[in-house]
């Protein structure tokens, strides 16, 4: 199933079951791993995660700073709604474009690290 598919469910079965955040902030998560993955790199933390990809990729003009800004926001939409049981659908909404644009940058930039080489 495509990631753009996943994020729709995620939102929908979130509004019956709670807030979508957790699983929309996870698949950014996960497409961020990829990214560090791909330059043989390990993040401890959400915090170390966002600091090696500004480093890695956005410090050298190959990924946009937003999407640095979408994970930070991501990750507080989904405490919040976790801790606080705050959360709306124009923000979910707004995550999940931001998640499948995301999701696109990231598998362009693996597919051409595939061709020209990962250590690059």
């Amino acid at each position: 199933m495509m990631t753009s598919e996943l994020l729709r469910i995620a939102f929908q079965e979130a509004f019956i079951s709670g807030p979508p955040y957790r699983r929309i902030i996870y698949s950014m998560f996960h497409l961020a791993r990829a990214l560090i993955y791909a330059k043989k790199y390990r993040e401890k933390s959400h915090y170390c995660l966002v600091v090696a990809l500004e480093h890695l990729y956005v410090e050298k003009g190959v990924l946009e700073k937003g999407f640095l800004e979408s994970l930070v926001i991501g990750k507080e939409m989904r405490e919040s709604a976790d801790y606080r049981s705050s959360f709306s659908k124009e923000g979910a909404e707004n995550l999940i474009r931001a998640a499948e644009d995301f999701r696109d940058s990231v598998g362009k930039l693996l597919k051409k690290k595939m061709v020209s080489g990962i250590r690059k």
